[in-house]
């Protein structure tokens, strides 16, 4: 079947069983920013950071930290935005076939149901399926990071630096029917790129998928082991990985038990065996020259993974932008620091020319719990009270459904004292409320709103000594009338 061209890749009628690559941006195909727990989808307000530990051969340890700042609105990123999301690079790398260099926008994508193809979808999606594919859009637009040498620059050719803001992956979005900025009705759904995310696929800093075979993967847990797997296999068919650290890059909960972990990762990497990607994997119980104290710590372990060569990912190499040094491969692994991500034998530069990391290890770290109450107060704000009114904020009336949640989460404070509170918080957050969306960033909540709580409890504080104060002065007052024989009514003369 031909591709149908027009003067930005059309690919409504491309075949999804076609068998091209898919070209998958390198930063977060290492780095992963969504969850595959339904559960945790909906959770609002949440601050993830993902730190990585790396340890050089010269013997330098460098702490990499992206933070990831997520919608309140709408919450994380979860497994149907992991679908959407390679579906959409399956999209821009037919683009990239057809037109070369991506541009910032708008780049057409084709209607809704040819996205839902890209995803697997074989029956008519549904009026939930629409409303999803808008929200996932939606995220990540509004998702924003901050990256201190966790993110390589292929334009300046250097890893970012000190907390480093990046562009949202998308900056905007139009869908079907909708206007676009020349006031002209769109015939499909547009996006334009962030330009951090845009020039990264356009220099080739990627690694490349065999479309075909990661599509066939049902399970999506799966898909991020393959994904994991193939940054550290694309020349070696034997991989070395910590548990934590493949928990840490899935964002799964660790078991302490070796015999619970197993069971746990069996279930998802079995497909993979079933495929033919893993030939087989190997656990410390399992193989008496992995069960080692340098392999083994806490409820930690060293799991060996052989791979199949021909279902390998590529990482695209280009010599002035990235090398990969990586010695001979060995029969068995060598000591590694407990610390250490994978053996010795497995070593990646990702990005730093002629530099050899020997341990690459990951850690994701999710808000304080004690902020929580204000991250729920922002969900409900957002979802219920601004939807009365835009403009400003309106205080439920008392004893409805409403009033006891604002209540419940402000605890023993009087009405009046929250009430205040609201007004003042709206009016000091006011210019960080999109009038788009009307969601407030939440990062600046928590401080925000503790902030103006010892402010107002200051107020509190003055106000009641100015009223005790008019009181004493009010009595002493009447004090001396009475002194003097002169009626009290003389006071209000």
């Amino acid at each position: 079947m031909k591709k149908k061209k027009n003067g930005n890749g059309k690919n409504d009628n491309l075949p999804v069983a076609a068998y091209t690559p898919v070209r998958v941006e390198l930063n977060f195909f290492r780095h992963f920013i969504f969850t595959l727990d339904d559960k945790k989808e909906s959770d609002p307000g949440n601050v993830i950071t993902i730190t990585r530990e790396r340890a050089y051969a010269d013997g330098r340890k460098v702490t990499a930290k992206l933070t990831v700042y997520v919608d309140y609105e709408y919450g994380r990123c979860g497994p149907f935005d992991y679908r959407a999301f390679r579906a959409v690079e399956k999209i821009l790398t037919d683009i990239h076939s057809v037109n070369g260099e991506l541009r910032e926008g708008p780049i057409r994508l084709g209607r809704e149901y040819s996205i839902f193809k890209f995803m697997g979808y074989s029956r008519h999606p549904s009026k939930d399926d629409y409303a999803r594919l808008k929200i996932f859009f939606t995220r990540m637009q509004r998702m924003h990071f901050h990256s201190d040498f966790a993110t390589f620059n292929p334009i300046k050719r250097r890893w970012s630096e000190g907390g480093e803001a990046l562009d949202p992956l998308y900056k905007r979005v139009v869908f079907t029917y909708e206007k676009m900025p020349d006031d002209t009705i769109a015939d499909s759904v547009y996006i334009w790129l962030g330009d951090f995310y845009r020039e990264s696929l356009n220099r080739q800093y990627i690694a490349i998928l065999d479309w075909n075979y990661y599509s066939s993967i049902k399970n999506l847990a799966a898909r991020r082991i393959y994904e994991i797997i193939s940054i550290f296999s694309h020349k070696h068919t034997t991989v070395y990985l910590w548990y934590s650290d493949i928990c840490a890059r899935m964002q799964l909960t660790r078991e302490k038990y070796q015999s619970k972990a197993i069971y746990q990762l069996q279930r998802i990497y079995r497909e993979l065996i079933n495929k033919g990607f893993l030939k087989a994997v190997i656990w410390p119980s399992q193989d008496g020259k992995l069960q080692t104290k340098q392999t083994e710590s806490g409820n930690d372990w060293i799991i060996k993974f052989e791979t199949n060569k021909n279902y390998r990912a590529q990482l695209y190499e280009q010599s002035d932008l990235i090398q990969h040094q990586i010695q001979p491969q060995q029969s068995h692994p060598v000591e590694a620091p407990a610390q250490a991500g994978i053996l010795e034998n497995m070593l990646e530069s990702q990005g730093a020319p002629n530099e050899e990391i020997v341990s690459d290890t990951e850690r994701i770290a999710f808000p304080n719990k004690e902020d929580q109450r204000w991250y729920r107060f922002m969900k409900f704000y957002i979802q219920g009270c601004k939807k009365i009114s835009k403009e400003s904020y309106i205080f439920p009336k008392k004893d409805s459904k409403e009033y006891w949640k604002i209540v419940e989460l402000f605890g023993l404070y009087p009405e009046t004292y929250i009430k205040k509170l609201m007004d003042k918080f709206f009016t000091t957050t006011d210019s960080y409320i999109s009038k788009q969306s009307y969601s407030v960033s939440f990062f600046l909540a928590p401080t925000t709103i503790n902030k103006l709580i010892s402010e107002l409890a200051i107020d509190d504080e003055k106000r009641k000594a100015e009223e005790d104060y008019q009181r004493r002065v009010a009595a002493a007052e009447k004090q001396i009338l009475k002194t003097l024989g002169l009626p009290v009514e003389q006071l209000q003369k």
